[in-house]
């Protein structure tokens, strides 16, 4: 009985605040979201200012396209068509050629209507995929025919709101990340398009 009695203390001093690591309070710990040294997203020590090396050494880099069958590359100001699937709903083909990184990637991507500050497009889970056409030397590879569906203007989307749309301004915004380097690297690149009816909505369109 009196080892118990001896020990108590030091367990209690043991589990009792000396540590930075379980601290959720947000002062001084080494988790905390905000400043610490392990989770800070911003000028932390271990996540944004490690350097790499390999294929990340020069910087993950991404340039946005569409395309089903393959990578397309988009400029400023092209067009994005709003294709009509066949099932009735409506999505934008993404594509991307991806250098200085890993071949296993997760792409997000998103489209705002810039006049109105709309979400169209975009609020779903991201794709993890394999690059293709991956190129060890190079450390690139492209994907394309990621689809993201046009369904966030309202709990259903019409045939009178893609109608509506064609011509629209939208912001384009597509993350990328590496995910077999450690910690993961992401990029982030935005681009300005214009969206585009399917052919087979013209003619729909035009008759309102």
């Amino acid at each position: 009985m009196r080892a118990l009695v001896l020990l108590l203390p030091l367990m209690a001093f043991a589990c009792s605040g000396g540590s930075d690591k379980d601290d959720t309070d947000g002062t001084g710990d080494d988790d905390d979201v905000t400043g610490d040294d392990d989770d800070d997203v911003m000028g932390d020590d271990d996540d944004d200012d490690v350097v790499y090396t390999g294929c990340l050494a020069d910087g993950l880099t991404v340039d946005p396209g569409t395309g089903v069958d393959a990578y397309v590359g988009l400029n400023d100001g092209d067009d994005v068509v709003m294709v009509h699937g066949p099932q009735g709903g409506w999505h934008i083909d993404v594509g991307g050629l991806v250098t200085n990184t890993d071949q296993l990637v997760s792409i997000d991507a998103k489209f705002i209507d810039t006049d109105t500050d709309t979400l169209v497009a975009g609020d779903q889970v991201e794709v993890r995929q394999a690059l293709v056409g991956w190129d060890d030397v190079g450390c690139s590879g492209e994907f394309f025919g990621v689809r993201v569906f046009v369904d966030d203007l309202a709990d259903t989307v019409t045939q009178d709101d893609i109608c509506d749309l064609e011509g629209a301004n939208l912001e384009m915004t597509l993350t990328v990340i590496a995910l077999e380097s450690k910690p993961a690297a992401t990029t982030v690149v935005t681009l300005p398009v214009v969206a585009a009816l399917d052919p087979a909505d013209v003619a729909v369109c035009a008759k309102r």
